[in-house]
């Protein structure tokens, strides 16, 4: 039996052939999207690692800036979660404002999310506050258990549910390692 267990992977090597076929696809679709990106979107990506490159997190800020915002193209994205995402890296203005305000635990008010929202549309502000949850997710898990807090960025503590956010994360950084 024993035997057999180990002999099935090399008779059987379909599911690492299976995983290089879907990075084919997925990186041919992300060629396709950096094609038509324009020289100010490579640009916002350009800052967005400069800034991350402070912190040891310039790569996957880059990553962030392009899956949540297009590298600029989409500030706002309403129908993210029930408070929408914002800005450059597609912050929560809510869990923002509760960081910049220290409301905790009471959330905050509608004008402080209003005033949030109108400042995530800077990218310094957004830089800052996408830095500052890297680094909370990173206290909560080892700092360079980086598949867990790109998922958690995006899913909050649940961040099995946030596991395809992740390897789309992962796939950028690969692709951007390559061209840019």
């Amino acid at each position: 039996m024993q035997f057999i267990k180990l002999l099935l992977p090399i008779l059987f090597p379909w599911p690492l052939w299976c995983r290089q076929l879907a990075w084919t696809i997925r990186k041919k679709n992300l060629a396709d999207q950096w094609a038509v990106m324009s020289i100010g979107q490579k640009i916002v990506l350009m800052h967005a690692y400069q800034f991350g490159s402070e912190y040891y997190m310039g790569e996957t800020m880059r990553a962030i800036c392009w899956q949540e915002s297009s590298a600029g193209m989409d500030l706002e994205n309403e129908e993210d979660g029930s408070e929408g995402s914002y800005g450059h890296f597609g912050i929560n203005p809510v869990i923002a404002a509760t960081r910049i305000y220290k409301t905790w635990p009471e959330p905050p008010t509608g004008r402080q999310v209003a005033v949030v929202i109108t400042y995530l549309e800077q990218f310094e502000f957004g830089a800052r506050q996408c830095r500052d949850e890297i680094i909370y997710w990173q206290g909560k898990y080892a700092p360079n258990h980086w598949t867990k807090i790109w998922a958690s960025y995006n899913a909050g503590h649940d961040w099995k549910k946030g596991r395809g956010y992740a390897r789309d994360i992962m796939d950028k950084i690969i692709f951007l390692r390559e061209v840019a």
